[in-house]
């Protein structure tokens, strides 16, 4: 008797948090015209925010931080917790500091800071926390974001990455003429709004510093979205590295490249993605992957993604066989069965560093008809060769396997339309 009388009393004074009883169909105070409508009614279909008794969200409320973390934690991935002693929202709490969502903030698990407002700064730095360390996303390049967000000089600097990030990325929008105020408590409409864009990306703004969406040349647009995969050697490293990473193009994709690897290398657990002697020092990965190999990234992303963007085969080309690139290419498919795994074709070099590259690309080629000829009844994705080699002539290369601007930018361009042409 004493649970039942606890539950519902805890459902009297969370109405509009958490939710007791059926669920109405439509929020009495949101309509259309309202900014935030669509954020809003996204985040009550799927549970991530509620409304109160009444069948009203009060969108121009201040919203609680034990109510912001509930419902960014739902939107991550929570589920309903039974609630306790200590507050209703110290389990949602509990959650996101596995992902150190609160680092650089004051917001605690205590009470008082639960039932406390949460302020715009607190809330871009939890967001911008999860979308580091939960979803692993890049920063992207942001030039001079004083001149462009109205009270970004006056942050403290635990702010400041933050809101120029989550403004850059399309997260955080201002009215003309709006200030972003860090001490501001934060409305419950545009709480939603920021979560909700922060865990559907294609529903952020295309109008901030670098938009998501990537033209593509022929007036569309392509998004590197948090289910893409870049996996490579030189090549691939070099794009993200010095072209993709630095204009902010890489969306909200994993990649993972490291010079010196091998179709043979890579599905060993002994390659790890750290700089060493037998990668030149070099690799570019996303931070959460640091230090893993790429069997064993693999293994703890398995089931993530649905694109795969493989380009391995500069070094050790004379040794290669079809069944190596079978293999590596198997490994992928068995953590990624439903993946669209595109295998890049290797270019020729300008000093002929990479003679045997007729013979390479046959073996890619044949290794992916191998795979695609034994693959398992459960495999549900695909397995397609783009012939990159035919897309960068000799002069797109400053000396071996360093790609000039213009190769870069032939590389690029190469997967934004052939990538394109296939999801549309």
């Amino acid at each position: 008797m004493r649970k039942v009388v606890s539950l519902a009393l805890t459902c009297i004074l969370l109405l509009g948090i958490a939710g007791c009883g059926s669920k109405q169909e439509q929020l009495s105070d949101v309509t259309q015209t309202d900014p935030y409508y669509e954020y809003i009614q996204t985040a009550y279909e799927q549970g991530i925010v509620t409304g109160y008794e009444n069948g009203e969200f009060l969108p121009d409320r201040n919203m609680s931080a034990g109510e912001f973390v509930k419902a960014v934690a739902t939107a991550s991935g929570a589920e309903e917790e039974i609630f306790e002693a200590r507050h209703w929202a110290f389990k949602y709490w509990e959650y996101l500091d596995k992902f150190d969502a609160f680092e650089g903030t004051e917001v605690t698990g205590l009470r008082q800071s639960l039932d406390s407002g949460i302020t715009m700064g607190e809330a871009a730095r939890i967001l911008y926390n999860m979308l580091t360390n939960s979803l692993g996303e890049v920063d992207v390049s942001v030039e001079n974001p004083g001149a462009l967000i109205k009270g970004y000089l006056t942050l403290d600097e635990t702010y400041l990455e933050a809101v120029a990030q989550l403004y850059a990325k399309g997260i955080i929008e201002l009215r003309q003429g709006e200030a972003f105020v860090q001490d501001a408590f934060l409305k419950r409409g545009e709480a939603t709004s920021w979560i909700v864009k922060v865990f559907h990306d294609e529903l952020r703004s295309r109008n901030n510093l670098t938009p998501g969406g990537i033209s593509t040349g022929a007036d569309k647009k392509f998004e590197f979205n948090e289910r893409t995969l870049f996996i490579g050697d030189e090549f691939m490293y070099q794009l993200l590295e010095e072209y993709m990473i630095p204009n902010g193009l890489t969306g909200s994709a994993s990649y993972m490249a490291a010079p010196g690897t091998t179709a043979r290398r890579f599905i060993g657990n002994y390659w790890l993605l750290e700089p060493e002697a037998e990668n030149n020092y070099s690799v570019c990965c996303n931070s959460i992957y640091s230090g893993l190999s790429f069997a064993e990234v693999l293994q703890r992303m398995s089931g993530k993604f649905d694109t795969i963007i493989f380009c391995v085969g500069y070094q050790d080309n004379g040794n290669l066989t079809k069944k190596h690139y079978r293999d590596a290419l198997k490994s992928i498919q068995n953590y990624n069965p439903q993946a669209a795994i595109y295998v890049l074709t290797i270019p020729a070099v300008k000093d002929g560093g990479n003679e045997n590259v007729q013979d390479l690309n046959a073996s890619i080629r044949e290794g992916a008809a191998l795979l695609i000829q034994q693959q398992n009844a459960n495999v549900t994705g695909t397995v397609e060769v783009l012939d990159l080699a035919s897309e960068l002539p000799e002069g797109t290369y400053n000396d071996a396997t360093l790609l000039t601007e213009e190769g870069l930018a032939k590389f690029y361009g190469f997967l934004c339309r052939e990538l394109s042409a296939r999801k549309n």
